[in-house]
């Protein structure tokens, strides 16, 4: 048998996904928890995998993914939290860099959102279940179908306990208060918008610090510094490569140059997935500013390839000159989350 669980990479996702692994080893046998977040990973898992029965866990799950297990009735655990409490938990549990990290739970937070209103699903939420591991789980064998007594499920919660495998976070607002700095500038950017979203407010802006991306000729580095114009045409910077909701997208994108760069034409363009299929494409030249504010706008489909970048390429050969990313702000203008559904709105508890 196959069981689905997806969520933000919280405590209580990953709790969540031991659990099942553990109730289905006492009713049907050992259960074995692996990756798979579109429907391409789902057949190399079947295909691969030797087990009989398979937790399938998801923190990017694909809108065919979504489709798949509603159209075939399967049930399905979808576990929200604070975005902050997965961002400590990758940092602090999983060593992620706070960069990736804050990649990782942004791309997370987009691809839940149409999960949570599934009819299939069973919605947890940190704040109200993870504070009640027997309960929770008494839900989650119900609604898988598990046989299970109550003495076997509050077993089956203490023995993940005794290995350190719980659904609520450490002193998560102390680690928070305690992440200052750039790192909290980039996180707030990223995040801020989905926390508003989960609390009923709407989805507000999203902001790309330029820590998120990547220089051009150098895909390991950070775009934090100034960026060489000179040469031939060619990718100056590319980034930040994260999940964004279906909608229609208003993006700023603000520019540095130094005086030889001001004066030649440069493209914009912002491209989707693995084979960088074009969204939206514009020239600008700054024509000697050396500020430079450009507005595009594009749109995202739920069939639309996914991770979401920025792509900006010189038009033409420079001879000096440097740019520099000041940071991309994203306007949500038309989606298909109009009202915002009630288990996000209290996904935090308020």
């Amino acid at each position: 048998m196959i069981f689905f669980c997806t969520g933000l990479p919280s405590p209580l996702v990953e709790w969540c996904d031991a659990l099942i692994a553990r109730l289905a080893q006492c009713t049907i046998g050992p259960a074995e928890v692996v990756s798979a977040n579109t429907l391409e990973e789902l057949a190399l898992v079947l295909i691969k995998s030797r087990a009989s029965h398979l937790v399938i866990a998801s923190r990017l799950p694909s809108d065919g993914l979504r489709r798949a297990i509603a159209e075939n009735g399967n049930p399905l655990i979808v576990a929200l939290d604070d975005p902050r409490a997965a961002l400590q938990n990758l940092v602090t549990r999983h060593g992620l860099d706070p960069v990736a990290a804050t990649r990782a739970v942004a791309g997370s937070c987009a691809s839940v959102l149409d999960y949570s209103v599934a009819g299939n699903a069973l919605v947890l939420r940190a704040e109200q279940d993870g504070r009640d591991p027997v309960g929770t789980a008494k839900a989650i064998a119900q609604h898988f179908g598990f046989d299970l007594g109550q003495v076997e499920i509050a077993h089956s919660v203490d023995a993940l306990a005794e290995i350190g495998i719980s659904p609520m976070p450490g002193d998560s607002t102390t680690w928070w208060d305690c992440f200052e700095g750039s790192n909290r500038e980039i996180v707030d950017g990223a995040l801020e918008g989905y926390i508003d979203y989960f609390a009923g407010r709407g989805l507000s802006k999203i902001v790309w610090a330029r820590d998120l991306f990547f220089v051009g000729d150098d895909p390991y580095q950070p775009a934090t510094r100034l960026i060489d114009i000179t040469g031939r045409i060619r990718n100056l910077l590319f980034g930040p490569y994260i999940i964004l909701p279906p909608g229609s997208w208003v993006a700023t994108v603000v520019l540095g140059f130094s005086k030889e760069a001001a004066d030649i034409t440069y493209g914009i363009e912002f491209i989707a997935g693995p084979r960088c299929v074009s969204l939206c494409r514009t020239s600008i030249r700054p024509d000697g500013n050396r500020i430079f504010q450009a507005t595009v706008v594009f749109t995202i489909e739920g069939s639309t390839d996914q991770p979401i970048s920025l792509r900006i390429s010189n038009e033409r050969a420079a001879f000096d000159g440097h740019l520099v990313l000041g940071s991309v702000t994203l306007t949500l203008h038309a989606t298909g989350h109009a009202e915002i559904p009630h288990e996000l709105q209290t996904a935090l508890g308020n």
